[in-house]
């Protein structure tokens, strides 16, 4: 039962990497941000439950399916995976951020960064859509994506 979810976890992830593509191509940064944010969190289930199918006695952790605490602890494997240099949280201050590049903006990867890419939003006088995000760091990102998404396919 692990092996069916994990393929179509990776798939799922590969998908993801695919249609962000596209909409990069399409110079729909916000879109593309916000599915790559979704592929990380893919990847990080997909490696937790390879984790667990690795154990003598394999199960699915259920708590991953479920609430905040299941969205971080996917998002730091993820980071574990892809390292600091491509997503998510800075060590230093201890959030999220989407991708840590020195010297591009600080973008928090928070579920309220996933509404700001999903929804054009009217808050405190302005109207709000996206964050401030170049679209060439997203490239490194789906290369590292792909890689680990191959590697864990690669041991099942």
């Amino acid at each position: 039962m692990i092996l069916e979810g994990l393929r179509m976890i990776l798939n799922n992830v590969s998908r993801y990497v695919r249609d962000t593509r596209l909409l990069l191509k399409d110079n729909s940064i916000e879109h593309a941000t916000l599915l790559a944010m979704y592929a990380g969190e893919e990847l990080g289930k997909a490696s937790l439950l390879h984790q667990s199918l690795e154990k003598d006695q394999p199960t699915v952790d259920l708590q991953l399916f479920r609430g905040k605490q299941a969205h971080e602890k996917k998002m730091a494997e993820a980071r574990r995976l892809l390292g600091d240099s491509v997503l998510l949280q800075s060590s230093v201050l201890g959030r999220a951020r989407f991708p840590f590049v020195l010297g591009a903006p600080d973008v928090e990867a928070t579920p309220e960064l996933r509404m700001d890419c999903t929804f054009v939003d009217f808050r405190e006088g302005k109207w709000k859509f996206g964050a401030l995000f170049a679209a060439e760091h997203l490239d490194r990102l789906l290369v590292d994506l792909e890689t680990q998404t191959s590697l864990i396919l690669a041991r099942l």
